[in-house]
């Protein structure tokens, strides 16, 4: 196993990481969806007592995967901070402002509604590169529903049949079936037929299975594992 893997998807060669970020190389373009820096500082404000250890491991992750590809610019997809700012989402703005290339946007989610203004992070709600349509939230998404996304609401969007959708927001997971009664949930990138969905890049983010037709990669002990496909109802 490898803390990397080379797949092609919606025409073009991308790097899937076994931290959650993935590497678009036709578009120079290194994505990472919900980060959710200071968390930890929200809950520690709430008397909830959070190690730092958590959001130091964050930052060296978000580091790590920037030094990895110094001149791509770098697209957050949603949820960079959580909530409002406080002196854990500072050290992320030293990081960036560090940064061998600080190219940043913010394609901003449900949890960037305290976003920094920096003249290094642009904002925008969408990115339209090549044959992709980057998003924070799944067009569809309904989570009362339990409906992770729907290609019918792709009109409403102006997203075009011939387009794919990279999104973050649903911090996909996978189960793994062991022996016996074993099983396990860990982290995945997943590959619709029109729609990626980036896992959580933040270790303190929670996961959720997504149980929709499409193909896994599960991430574990820092190696990318290709689970294969994935159908409901096979």
């Amino acid at each position: 196993m490898s803390a990397q893997l080379d797949i092609h998807y919606g025409g073009s060669p991308w790097t899937l990481y076994a931290d959650g970020s993935a590497y678009l190389h036709d578009h120079n373009l290194l994505l990472i969806a919900d980060v959710h820096l200071g968390k930890g500082g929200v809950f520690r404000a709430h008397g909830i007592p959070i190690p730092g250890a958590v959001h130091h491991k964050n930052l060296q992750m978000l580091e790590g995967a920037m030094h990895r590809h110094p001149k791509a610019h770098v697209v957050f997809l949603g949820d960079l901070i959580h909530g409002l700012q406080n002196s854990e989402t500072n050290d992320l703005f030293h990081l960036l402002y560090q940064a061998p290339n600080p190219r940043f946007t913010l394609v901003e989610g449900n949890h960037d509604f305290d976003a920094p203004a920096l003249d290094i992070l642009e904002c925008t709600d969408r990115i339209d590169v090549g044959p992709f349509v980057l998003l924070h939230e799944p067009p569809g998404n309904n989570f009362d529903a339990n409906i992770p996304f729907d290609q019918k609401a792709c009109d409403s969007l102006n997203i075009r049949p011939d387009q794919f959708v990279i999104a973050g927001h649903l911090h996909p997971a996978a189960g793994l079936r062991g022996l016996g009664k074993n099983r396990a949930t860990i982290n995945a990138f997943f590959f619709g037929k029109w729609i990626a969905v980036l896992p959580a890049f933040g270790n303190f983010t929670g996961r959720k299975l997504l149980k929709e037709k499409g193909h896994f990669y599960g991430l574990a002990e820092n190696s990318i594992i290709n689970l294969g496909e994935y159908n409901p109802k096979g």
